[in-house]
């Protein structure tokens, strides 16, 4: 309950510092990207994501024990809008149990 509330604190904080940013930024527009920038721009990087996995996986045991090792996540990405490096960033600390992710590498290249 503690790690909910903390992962809600750190999740309103990001979204108040990303609407400064966008606000304050000049960006190409949508049709560099080839998506909808603006819709991303207002989607909250905190957003309840569907469980969209099968019926037989969904009754599968998994194993979050402290017997596994940890991970590392490697996120790349070119020329992409900052809200969804942001938005990915994100997913991955908060769906991620804390004790099985060890660090979140972005490789950023910019044109």
């Amino acid at each position: 309950m503690a790690m909910d509330e903390a992962r809600r604190r750190r999740g309103a904080g990001i979204d108040a510092a990303r609407r400064r940013l966008i606000a304050g930024q000049r960006r190409a527009p949508d049709s560099r990207y080839n998506i909808n920038v603006t819709r991303s721009d207002l989607t909250p990087v905190d957003r309840d994501v569907t469980d969209t996995r099968p019926p037989v996986c969904l009754s599968l045991p998994y194993y979050t024990g402290a017997h596994l090792p940890t991970a590392s996540v490697v996120i790349p990405f070119y020329n992409e809008a900052l809200t969804m490096l942001l938005r990915a960033v994100h997913s991955v600390l908060n769906k991620s149990p804390d004790h099985l992710l060890d660090q979140v590498y972005t490789a950023i290249k910019r044109q």
